[in-house]
């Protein structure tokens, strides 16, 4: 997540919005996004560790396609400014 602003959300059955505060943009999310951005809201997780939880979530198979299209994914949310990177 993006430090000092909020993400506002509203659900629908496979698609959310997501209004971010800070820049006013609202964004549409398939319930992979959704499901991704929402776990990195909570904590910092490796591309691993989200890959993980939102196969979980979703009940898809982890392939290394599906691995990249959460790599894809980060890098999107990262240039939307919905998420900043994280470094110990």
């Amino acid at each position: 997540m993006t430090s000092g602003f909020e993400l506002l959300w509203h659900t629908w059955d496979d698609e959310s919005v997501v209004y971010h505060t800070g820049s006013g943009d609202t964004h549409l999310l398939d319930t992979i996004a959704m499901s991704a951005l929402m776990a990195l809201e909570n904590k910092a997780l490796t591309v691993a560790e989200l890959v993980e939880k939102v196969s979980k979530h979703c009940a898809i198979n982890p392939d290394p396609a599906f691995f990249e299209s959460i790599t894809q994914l980060i890098s999107s949310f990262n240039r939307l400014g919905l998420i900043e990177r994280y470094s110990h």
